[in-house]
């Protein structure tokens, strides 16, 4: 809200029917406003009311042509952009966020059960983002592009997490664990297979996702210690540690119910 504009800055806050001035207009609006207006809104108001004479260019015409849609009051207040004027962080969020459509996967990798720091991982698998060998091959490595777990085939994301015999052996396991079909060996498919047997929240369904979160976390893990010289994990070792921490977060999560049993 406008009152007097000495708080207020002319091209660069949010006061105007066009936005921001400076990001709607460009730099070159304020070359042509000439030096008589000030870096403050006050520099084009007097006595309560618009004052703003010369004219250089097009979009001086056209900001000034809007100026009758803003109603002067009598002291500058910032207001919100929400439905009653007030700060609400939801309305912000959704003003701020790129909006894209909603996946079939957010719930396989957000859910009341989930362990954040797989759910991070697994969150990066989705998009793609994680950096494997051949997605640096196409920035322009030129080092060695295989995979750590087998050393015969490139590490691309397939691979590494399915098709890598390493890959399958902690699959096979863990899914026996949860009584679940071996999954798919392409990304693309991961969807779909998920959403038929993971479906929900409810003890088993949050059971076979916290075991596919932890399953990536932790082959995602051992390839970055085998890559950085660090000592890796021996495959019984990982399958422990994959079944301890799902079986801590169900005790935690469902204390009524008992997770599988594990040996």
């Amino acid at each position: 809200m406008v009152g007097d504009g000495s708080s207020i800055f002319l091209w660069f806050d949010n006061w105007h029917p066009a936005g921001c001035l400076f990001d709607t207009y460009g730099s070159r609006v304020m070359y042509d406003a000439g030096p008589s207006i000030g870096p403050m809104l006050s520099s084009i108001i007097r006595d309560g009311d618009w004052y703003w004479t010369s004219v250089r260019s097009e979009a001086l015409v056209d900001i000034q042509s809007r100026l009758p849609k803003v109603i002067l009051g009598e002291v500058d207040k910032a207001v919100w952009d929400s439905k009653n004027g007030e700060f609400s962080s939801s309305e912000t969020w959704e003003k701020l966020r790129v909006a894209h459509s909603i996946t079939n996967w957010h719930k396989i990798v957000w859910f009341p059960a989930s362990i954040p720091k797989h759910s991070f991982v697994l969150w990066l698998v989705f998009h793609g983002a994680l950096i494997t060998k051949e997605k640096m091959c196409s920035w322009g490595f030129n080092g060695n592009i295989s995979c750590l777990f087998c050393h015969a085939c490139v590490e691309s994301r397939d691979h590494l997490f399915f098709s890598c015999g390493f890959s399958r052996r902690i699959w096979y396991t863990i899914m026996r664990d949860c009584s679940i079909p071996y999954p798919p060996v392409e990304w693309d498919d991961i969807e779909d297979w998920c959403g038929s047997v993971m479906k929900g929240d409810n003890f088993y369904a949050s059971l076979r996702k916290l075991y596919f979160g932890a399953a990536v976390y932790h082959l995602w893990r051992q390839r970055n210690l085998l890559l950085h010289g660090e000592t890796p994990l021996t495959e019984e070792r990982i399958i422990s540690k994959i079944r301890w921490e799902v079986k801590t977060r169900m005790v935690y999560k469902f204390p009524s119910k008992s997770p599988c049993n594990h040996r």
